[in-house]
């Protein structure tokens, strides 16, 4: 098993998690419609597929350290497919509500990855690899917004959806078979703190959690409200909605593998900042939108913007503290979910007062702001373990002088003996 293959098992087990995580959004116009739901109980459903991820990432973070990520992607896909298939039985809101809130424990399998990554994987090209883990993995969310919508006017949203849970056991069998903790030869390591709050006693990891809370925060939001937003904005059909928002999400494809290789050659604080500053003006722009041709640029520049932003954090947070790496991917994805709690209220607010999604994406947007001005205001350095003292290692033009002196000092040494 070489790390590259361990890369493709990774995201191919994350794209199936974000697929069934995200398979009901782009179908919502036709389930509002369906199960006579207003504005403020869709807002409920796109807060409760994430509410559950803020604890659950934590738990999941300390779950990777202690068992491994085979046993514990294995664990999450098996256990998860049930409430993914149960969607399609709901009568109501009651019950779409409940079951959104398990199907949203299927997100924290990116925390799992993360740490199957940084262990695979050398520090030189780890922020590249956690891109291109996180980029593929998080565009099954595209997928769906994809194929689901063509799914629903097929068989109907009921089916479209339920059918998620068969590639989650399908993976679960893949990983089981052919993925390994870690490569031959060497031992899984388990940190001796396991409280997910040491965390915060690195700064860079405070920074990191209130980068991802902006970038992958208003990202889902986004994505749970775009497709409805394109229905309601500009007169497009569902299906044509959830075709379009899927640019959204598939952008995850190039921009965050491009954020985590800008990481491992500018620095974290310096690609951070420049994306989460390109996130914002793609937030704002959508919010002042007033036509179709005016949105889908602005969608283009938010989608760049934010999942740069998020590679260039997975890059941070492997070198935040290696023993542990999934209890800081799960603080740092924990924020992400809080964001992803806080914009769709700020969505729903503005929808249920104003009728307007306009506030949703300016929250979104000065969310951003202020993540890139704490990015600047701390500086977050390069990714990986600090660097010995200068002392230890010198440089070139102090060992030609020093290394020659010790020869001949040990030489003399030993004439006097």
């Amino acid at each position: 098993m070489t790390r590259w293959r361990t890369l493709l098992l990774a995201w191919i087990a994350l794209a199936i998690s974000f697929y069934s995580w995200f398979s009901l959004a782009p179908l919502m116009p036709l389930v509002q419609r369906d199960l006579r739901m207003s504005n403020r109980e869709v807002a409920w459903l796109t807060v409760a597929g994430v509410a559950l991820a803020i604890p659950g990432r934590l738990m999941v973070g300390f779950l990777v350290d202690r068992l491994g990520p085979r046993r514990t992607f294995v664990g999450l896909l098996l256990l998860l497919a049930a409430p993914v298939g149960l969607v399609g039985l709901a009568r109501g809101f009651a019950d779409l509500l409940a079951l959104r809130l398990l199907v949203g424990l299927v997100g924290c399998g990116f925390v799992v990855g993360v740490r199957l990554v940084a262990d695979w994987f050398p520090q030189r090209e780890v922020g590249l690899a956690q891109g291109i883990y996180g980029g593929l993995g998080n565009a099954g969310a595209g997928v769906a917004a994809l194929l689901v919508p063509l799914l629903g006017a097929r068989f109907g949203w009921r089916w479209a959806v339920a059918s998620g849970a068969v590639p989650m056991l399908v993976g679960a069998l893949i990983v089981a078979r052919y993925m390994k903790d870690v490569p031959a030869g060497r031992v899984f390591r388990r940190p001796q703190v396991a409280t997910a709050t040491s965390q915060f006693r690195d700064p860079r990891a405070r920074v990191l959690a209130l980068a991802y809370l902006a970038s992958f925060g208003s990202e889902l939001a986004v994505l749970g409200f775009l497709a409805k937003l394109l229905v309601d904005r500009f007169a497009l059909s569902p299906t044509s909605a959830g075709l379009l928002a899927s640019v959204f999400g598939l952008g995850n494809l190039v921009a965050r593998p491009a954020g985590g290789w800008l990481a491992d050659r500018f620095g974290v604080s310096r690609t951070l900042f420049t994306s989460l500053s390109l996130g914002a003006a793609g937030h704002l722009l959508l919010g002042a939108a007033g036509s179709l041709a005016g949105a889908v640029p602005a969608m283009v520049v938010a989608s760049v913007g934010l999942q740069a932003a998020c590679g260039a954090v997975n890059a941070g947070v492997s070198g935040v503290r290696a023993e542990a790496t999934g209890q800081a991917a799960g603080l740092v994805g924990a924020a992400g979910s809080v964001g992803a709690v806080l914009f769709p209220l700020a969505f729903g607010l503005g929808l249920s007062r104003l009728d307007s999604y306009t506030p949703g994406l300016f929250a979104c947007g000065a969310a951003c702001v202020a993540a890139a001005l704490a990015v600047r205001s701390h500086g977050l350095g390069d990714p990986g373990p600090a660097r010995p003292p200068a002392a230890s290692s010198p440089a070139w033009p102090e060992r030609v002088v020093l290394v020659p002196a010790r020869v001949v000092t040990s030489a003399a040494s030993r004439r006097t003996r």
